[in-house]
Order: C-alpha cells, then structure tokens, then sequence
C-alpha cells in the first residue's frame, strides 16, 4: 500500500496568471484559495453546495468550490472574484457589488 503524499505540487491558471501551488492532497478547492494562497474573496458558506459563496469560475464554468477537490484543478483555469479586475478598473460585477451594497461576507451575494 503506498502512502498518500503530505503536499501536491500542481500548476494552474489562477486568475489570468500560471501559478505553482501546493497543498495537502485532501483539500477542497476553497480551502486551497483561501488558506494557502490568501484569496479570501472565495467565502466559506454553508460547504455543503447549498449556498453558492464559495462560486469560482473552473475553465470559465460555476463551480462550488467546497465541492471540488483542489486536485482535480491542475492544469486547469480556476477564476476569483480577486480575479475579475484588470488593473484600477473594477469588473462590472465588482462595481455592482459595490454599488447596490452586498455584504463583505459575500453569503447573500453569490
């Protein structure tokens, strides 16, 4: 039997950018964002796919990322809210947030 590794090392797109990251082998997507790269836009809300606050775009599809194992996205494009600006300019879907005034947390948002 051979032993399951204590880190993964997989490379990604991450917000428009390749990013090496690493991580235990049994964490979700949304754990991987917000604890081990500090992308805390991804909210942690019901995890159990029931909410929506943890929605991030895989290969610009919605995924529940409490749902979705970190391994599964190697090679792939996984998309933040952190992710939605280009430069200064806010996405319109930044600047609607802001605008209509959803809350930080981002539970009743999604």
């Amino acid at each position: 039997m051979s032993a399951v590794p204590d880190q993964v090392h997989l490379r990604m797109r991450l917000n428009g950018e390749d990013a090496p990251v690493s991580f235990a082998p049994y964490k979700t997507l949304l754990e991987v964002l917000r604890e081990d790269l500090g992308l805390t836009g991804t909210k942690h809300g019901c995890e159990l796919g029931e909410c929506g606050a943890c929605a991030v775009l895989v290969d610009g599809e919605p995924q529940l990322s409490c749902l979705v194992l970190a391994l599964e996205c190697g090679g792939r494009a996984v998309e933040t809210v952190e992710g939605l600006a280009r430069g200064p300019e806010l996405h319109p879907l930044q600047a609607a947030f802001a605008d209509l005034g959803a809350a930080q947390c981002g539970y009743c948002t999604p």
